[in-house]
């Protein structure tokens, strides 16, 4: 529904699918809810809601030993500390969790997150790196059908 232009109806899907998630009480399936809710809730700017999803989904990753939801996670919180002005944070947590995913075989959601880092990096000066970031999302986009 975000990329639709609706990003109130997002949130209010993004609540549904939580609330439907702790009610079948499914690890899967609420590991998938919690990294999925994060992430309108960051675009819209709320970071309020946003930041304990993504360390919820982190703490039940560790729990049942996954790396891919656990890198999910911890790239959402990256993207939150790249929009709260922590982008020192942000470039380390992204780097990091954005190689571990890779290392799962993972190359979706690229294009969400290299503009967090490109942003975290431009705030740091880094403006070489933003921009090889930002090109890194736009071939990612065009690779994968991303939008």
């Amino acid at each position: 529904m975000w990329l639709l232009g609706y990003p109130e109806a997002a949130l209010r899907d993004a609540d549904d699918a939580l609330r439907n998630a702790r009610e079948i009480g499914q690890a899967a399936t609420l590991m998938y809810a919690l990294c999925h809710a994060s992430i309108p809730y960051t675009l819209c700017g709320n970071r309020a809601v946003a930041a304990p999803l993504a360390q919820e989904l982190v703490a039940m990753a560790e729990d049942k030993c996954s790396l891919f939801w656990k890198a999910l996670g911890m790239t959402n919180q990256g993207c939150v500390l790249a929009l709260t002005g922590r982008a020192s944070d942000a470039t380390e947590i992204l780097i990091s969790w954005m190689t571990a995913l890779r290392t799962t075989g993972a190359t979706s959601r690229m294009p969400l997150f290299l503009p967090h880092l490109a942003r975290a990096h431009a705030e740091l000066g880094q403006f070489e790196e933003a921009w090889r970031c930002i090109g890194e999302a736009m071939t990612a986009a065009e690779t994968t059908k991303e939008t």
